[in-house]
């Protein structure tokens, strides 16, 4: 990915897939008075990114968390990472 804004709290990355070279959109948002990070992995075009953006918020929440992951197929992935939980 490319990180293109990076203002203290939000962060804002774009991922290119490597078959069609279609662009995803990444942002998060460190909500500290809450312990939260608020992220949000959604695909440009299309209506079905094949489970990539769902993927690419699990792997996210994981690092975080320092657990294995499991994905599910979905066109777009938003959550919150509190504590460790989803």
């Amino acid at each position: 990915g490319r990180i293109l804004r990076d203002e203290g709290d939000y962060l804002h990355a774009i991922f290119t897939t490597p078959l069609f070279r279609f662009t995803d959109d990444l942002e998060c948002r460190l909500d500290r008075q809450a312990g939260l990070i608020h992220l949000r992995s959604a695909s440009r075009v299309g209506h079905w990114d094949l489970g990539a953006n769902r993927r690419r918020a699990e792997r996210l929440r994981a690092a975080f968390t320092g657990e294995a992951t499991a994905s599910r197929p979905d066109r777009s992935a938003a959550g919150t990472i509190q504590n460790g939980e989803p």
